[in-house]
C-alpha cells in the first residue's frame, strides 16, 4: 500500500503542474519510453503523449533514410520492436513484442507506413513473440 500511495501523490503532483502550465497557455509535449508507457502516462494526465521509440534507418554517413514512431500506425502502437525485415519490395516486416492483447505482433509497412497486413495471435504467443522468418519471399531480405 506504501508504493501504490507514491504513485498517487505523484501522479497528483504530476497532474497539478499539468494543468497550471496548460492554464499558462504553454505548449505540453509528453514523451515516455515506450508505447505500453505512453499509454499509461496518457491515461493518468489525460494529455496526449508521444513515444521516443521509434525505428531508424540510416545510411553510411549517419543520416535518417526513414524512420517509423509508434504514433505513425493508426490503430498499432509499437511496443518493443524486436526485429526488423527489409524486404525487396521495400516494404518493412517489424516484429512487435511485448504488445497489449490488440495490437499486431507483426506487421509489414510500405515506406509511406501503410499496413500491408499484419499478425496477431495472442492466445497462442501472447508478448513473447520476438522474432519470425517469412518463407515465401522471393528475393534476399536483409535481417
Amino acid at each position: 500500500m506504501a508504493g501504490q500511495r507514491k504513485t498517487l501523490t505523484k501522479t497528483t503532483i504530476v497532474n497539478a503542474i499539468l494543468r497550471i502550465l496548460s492554464a499558462k497557455g504553454v505548449e505540453i509535449l509528453l514523451c515516455a519510453p515506450t508505447g505500453r508507457a505512453a499509454k499509461r502516462m496518457s491515461e493518468a494526465t489525460g494529455f496526449e503523449v508521444k513515444t521516443i521509440d521509434r525505428v531508424l534507418e540510416v545510411d553510411r554517413d549517419g543520416n535518417t533514410v526513414w524512420s517509423l514512431d509508434s504514433g505513425e500506425i493508426p490503430g498499432i502502437p509499437l511496443f518493443w520492436v524486436t526485429q526488423l525485415q527489409a524486404l525487396p519490395n521495400g516494404n518493412v516486416v517489424v516484429t512487435n513484442t511485448h504488445a497489449e492483447a490488440d495490437a499486431p505482433q507483426i506487421i509489414e509497412v510500405t515506406r509511406d507506413k501503410e499496413v500491408v497486413w499484419s499478425f496477431l495471435d495472442w492466445e497462442t504467443f501472447g508478448n513473447n513473440l520476438c522474432a519470425n522468418i517469412l518463407l515465401d519471399v522471393d528475393g534476399l531480405v536483409i535481417r
